[in-house]
């Protein structure tokens, strides 16, 4: 009869005595807890990063569209608190620093003025170098466009570009329209 080597041993198991882990165990779970903090921390770096870069810039659009609202009414209704108009090219009143209205395409001639109307405090063009026929307030203006620059000490600059009639009394054509630029920097409200 054959016999094994395995009948001529006893082989005798018994429980592990040790209690705990191995070197080996205890650097494998502590890299892996390594890896899985930093990878949170970054997340959570990251995630706080793009908040407030966006936080940020929406400060900046609510701020530039508060803004442009301000510019829009007084461009609108024509008041300002204080205003530098150019006529050929050369400043023909000033009442501050703070707002620019400026002709970008000058009309031929006298035929038409820009003007600051003191008694009613608005922007007025007239048809004629005589100055006594007023045609329309700015609140007439056209095709209103709106532009800004990033607030520097939460001060915002609005340009806002737009086109008005030469005449009146007529349909006029795109060609025979002025353009003119508003340029200001305000302080945006916290409505």
């Amino acid at each position: 009869m054959l016999t094994t080597i395995a009948s001529h041993f006893r082989i005798a198991i018994y429980p592990s005595r040790r209690r705990g882990f191995t070197l080996l165990e205890t650097v494998v779970a502590t890299g892996i807890g390594v890896f899985a903090s930093a990878a949170l921390v970054f997340l959570l770096v990251f995630t706080a990063r793009s908040f407030r870069t966006l936080n940020t810039q929406t400060k900046s659009q609510l701020s530039a569209t508060r803004a442009m609202d301000r510019a829009a009414e007084s461009l609108r209704n024509a008041r300002f608190n204080s205003i530098t108009i150019y006529s050929q090219g050369a400043e023909v009143l000033t009442g501050g620093d703070r707002v620019d209205f400026e002709s970008l395409a000058q009309p031929e001639g006298t035929t038409s003025r820009l003007q600051f109307n003191a008694a009613q405090s608005r922007l007025s063009y007239y048809p004629d170098a005589s100055n006594t026929d007023e045609v329309w307030s700015m609140s007439h203006v056209e095709e209103i466009e709106f532009g800004w620059v990033a607030p520097a000490n939460q001060m915002v600059q609005i340009v806002a570009s737009f086109k008005y009639p030469k005449y009146r009394g007529y349909n006029q054509t795109d060609a025979e329209k002025l353009r003119g630029v508003f340029r200001t920097t305000v302080w945006p409200r916290n409505d």
